[in-house]
């Protein structure tokens, strides 16, 4: 359906002599939901003004806030230490039962590549679930 909607929206825009511009006004998105069609040379007019911004060193707001949020999430994807790790922390340095560390030691394999940001109500109902579900693994 959407991609109907698109192939009619592009074959209008053309006929208009317009162009198809995504817009992400939030700058979060990496598949901007708004769309709208500008002639051709009100582009160019924005185009112009936004070069004309950077060989001033000025540099408009929504690019500089979209550059923050990209370092942002990868400073958090770099900092974020993996589960497996903390897993492994605890095991060497608390008292554990046997039966525990057996359970923590199957926990490690399941969890390879899950950090720490990751992990939210959401991630650990869904990883429950799976547990008490698709496993028969009821405790």
């Amino acid at each position: 359906m959407q991609a109907t909607w698109l192939a009619c929206a592009q074959n209008k825009a053309q006929r208009e002599g317009r162009s198809i511009v995504f817009i992400d006004e939030s700058g979060l998105s990496e598949r901007p939901s708004v769309a709208r069609t500008w002639k051709k040379d009100t582009i160019e007019d924005l185009k112009e003004q936004v070069e004309m911004l950077l060989s001033r060193g000025v540099v408009p707001q929504v690019l500089m806030d979209q550059a923050r949020v990209k370092v942002e999430r990868a400073k958090a994807a770099v900092d974020s230490q993996l589960l497996t790790a903390v897993i492994q922390g605890y095991v060497n340095n608390a008292p554990v039962a046997p039966s525990e560390a057996d359970l923590l030691a199957a926990m490690q394999g399941e969890l390879r590549g899950v950090t720490i940001a990751d992990v939210d109500y959401e991630w650990a109902e869904s990883y429950v679930r799976k547990l008490k579900v698709d496993r028969g693994d009821v405790r």
